[in-house]
């Protein structure tokens, strides 16, 4: 842990010395950040599969996406959905409280030239779930909201168990020494034996 905090602070000195480097350099520390929270939040002995729900999936282009917890009968919770990988923009949130509601109030994705974001009211949106009242995963869905008839409304992308079992393949690999590492592995193998 010293070790990623040392690094993160000499590289940001070096970016503040370095002139054009600067994007490249935040890049880099953004990234050794995320990882440390995603071990942090997933080993935290809170957020276990007997316990919680992982909530994954998968929006084109996403760059950002928040979260709040809207159900009084859960503690207060607001989360910034983790972007793994901004090409596939697969994601996940820190585990959540089963049967617990949120709220979608922000989003962002970018494509090319354009940036496409909303903020939403406490009215609610299409981007708002409610977590499996079981523990384990909660496939969250792969969704696209660039399409010229239904502007800003969530389209489901044709394939979703082959969406899905992209986003859990990125997630195994980064959730490797968690304890979601099993539930990540027995559900691979039963979308992989469907399609058989």
């Amino acid at each position: 842990m010293k070790k990623i905090y040392a690094l993160a602070a000499a590289l940001i000195l070096f970016a503040q010395g370095a002139g054009n480097s600067g994007p490249l350099l935040n890049r880099v520390i953004n990234r050794i950040a995320e990882n440390q929270k995603v071990k942090e939040d997933f080993n935290d002995g809170e957020g276990t599969p007997e316990n919680s729900v992982l909530v994954y999936g998968r929006i084109p282009s996403l760059t950002s996406m928040h979260f709040l917890q809207m159900d009084s009968n859960f503690p207060a919770d607001s989360q910034d959905a983790t972007v793994f990988n901004k090409n596939d923009s697969v994601f996940c949130l820190a585990p959540v409280a089963p049967g617990s509601y949120y709220m979608a109030g922000y989003i962002c994705a970018v494509t090319g030239k354009f940036i496409t974001s909303g903020y939403f009211t406490l009215q609610g949106s299409f981007w708002d779930f409610r977590a499996p009242s079981k523990p384990g995963l909660y496939y969250y869905g792969a969704y696209s909201f660039y399409a010229s008839d239904k502007a800003g409304e969530r389209i489901a992308l044709a394939e979703q168990k082959l969406e899905e079992l992209k986003c859990l393949k990125l997630l195994e690999k980064r959730l490797k020494k968690t304890s979601w590492n099993d539930v990540i592995q027995k559900r691979i193998a039963e979308l992989e034996g469907e399609s058989k």
